[in-house]
């Protein structure tokens, strides 16, 4: 357990800094709010109506929104604590215990089995579906960062939110905003190739249609998506940007609370927590929206949720102990290697799964005829899947493990050695 100690870094005044993170949060609770009403109300209209429904006017996502904003408010409180002069206390993170995961484990598993149980009692059966919803994303979030953080020094709570908040509302943006022009810039290449080759134009549609219902469960359960993604260029388009543009783009946005520490960091093992603490603010934001998506394969869902939220807080905290160790002690390599390696992951988790989604969709299309090309691309796609979740189960552990200055307790799933880490 690390010691309650004040740092220069932690209560010297710094009133712009402040004011900075009090907008943020404050900025970022009544966009969620203004979200959700918006959403809810354009909800409303679209399910009065035959236009099919936008994910985030779900019931569900509504109260993802909400929910995010209430993750906002430690955040601002703690910025509004500080303006009125008084210290900020510090973080204490104790390294997770077996009993402390096995505790997780089960009541992760009870919510997630009510959660898919309760959401088909009737057409209000989310309502009662929605806390073990909210347990379901939340919970291995909630444990993964513990066991990415448990034992590592953190400074102020305030730090701690700081690094989450940004993860969920600032990071999650800047790689909308960024994927989106990415997308468009190759859209538009495709057009121009399309001028003197008018077949790339289909391609160009197809891969545009299938980015825009990639996540669309109904109607990839209804078949209307499986043609598309058999073409071998369209599927090698659309590998190219969700198993290399995204990566390159969400890996580097995460972490961007350790950027802005700056050298106010301590140490590379704090640029870990944060970075990890990013991650994983913006894994909760992407599963409750996700997730909330659709109803009818809700337990898989949770589960695979619970999988990507072990990627991004994995691949976030590697980067972010880069950018410590590049900022504190020059050590440009270490964070071109963990960047690289946090998009090796994430890609190739992302083309593991479009993968074993192309085998399914063969089968859609093709649901009288032998498909050993769809049989393959499943059990290659989960293969790599299952392996992948293995390594960063193991990966993010060591990490820890390596990266804590002081003895943990007997019984903490990870005893770090008796010494300093001199990293």
């Amino acid at each position: 357990m690390l010691e309650r100690v004040e740092t220069p870094t932690d209560t010297k005044p710094d009133h712009g800094r402040d004011i900075l993170i009090f907008i943020y949060n404050l900025g970022g609770i009544l966009t969620f709010l203004a979200s959700a009403v918006y959403q809810a109300v354009r909800g409303g209209r679209v399910g009065a109506s035959s236009t099919p429904p936008d994910p985030l006017s779900t019931p569900l996502g509504v109260i993802g929104l909400t929910f995010c904003a209430g993750l906002l408010l430690p955040g601002l409180l703690s910025s509004l604590r500080r303006l009125k002069g008084r210290d900020l206390p510090p973080a204490k993170l104790p390294g997770i215990k077996f009993r402390e995961v096995v505790g997780l484990i089960v009541l992760w598993l009870v919510s997630v089995t009510l959660a898919s149980l309760l959401i088909h009692l009737s057409d209000f059966g989310w309502i009662q579906a929605a806390p073990f919803y909210l347990l379901g994303i939340g919970v291995p979030v909630y444990g993964l960062a513990w066991i990415a953080t448990g034992g590592l020094p953190a400074g102020a709570w305030r730090r701690l939110w700081t690094a989450f908040g940004l993860g969920m509302g600032g990071s999650a943006l800047a790689a909308i905003l960024a994927e989106s022009l990415a997308l468009r810039a190759g859209l538009a290449l495709g057009r121009l190739a399309a001028a003197t080759h008018p077949a790339v134009q289909a391609i160009v549609d197809q891969v545009k249609y299938l980015l825009d219902n990639l996540r669309d469960t109904e109607a990839l359960m209804n078949g209307q998506a499986a043609h598309p993604i058999t073409n071998p260029w369209v599927f090698l388009a659309l590998l190219a940007f969700v198993a290399g543009v995204a990566p390159l783009v969400e890996e580097a946005v995460k972490p961007v609370a350790i950027w802005l520490a700056g050298k106010r960091l301590r140490s590379p093992a704090e640029g870990f927590a944060l970075g990890a603490l990013g991650g994983a603010g913006f894994a909760l934001l992407e599963g409750l929206l996700v997730t909330g998506e659709s109803t009818r394969a809700f337990g898989i869902g949770l589960t695979l949720r619970a999988a990507s939220s072990l990627i991004h807080i994995t691949g976030s905290g590697l980067v972010g102990w880069g950018i410590a160790s590049a900022l504190l002690e020059k050590r440009r390599r270490r964070l071109a290697w963990s960047y690289l390696a946090a998009v090796t992951l994430h890609g190739s988790w992302n083309g593991g799964a479009l993968l074993a989604l192309f085998g399914s969709f063969r089968f859609v299309a093709r649901p009288d005829s032998p498909n050993l090309l769809g049989a393959g691309a499943i059990l290659l796609g989960m293969s790599l899947l299952g392996l992948l979740f293995l390594t960063a189960m193991i990966l993010l552990p060591v990490l820890n493990y390596r990266l804590r200055p002081a003895p943990a307790q007997h019984n903490d799933i990870i005893a770090p050695p008796n010494q300093t880490n001199k990293e």
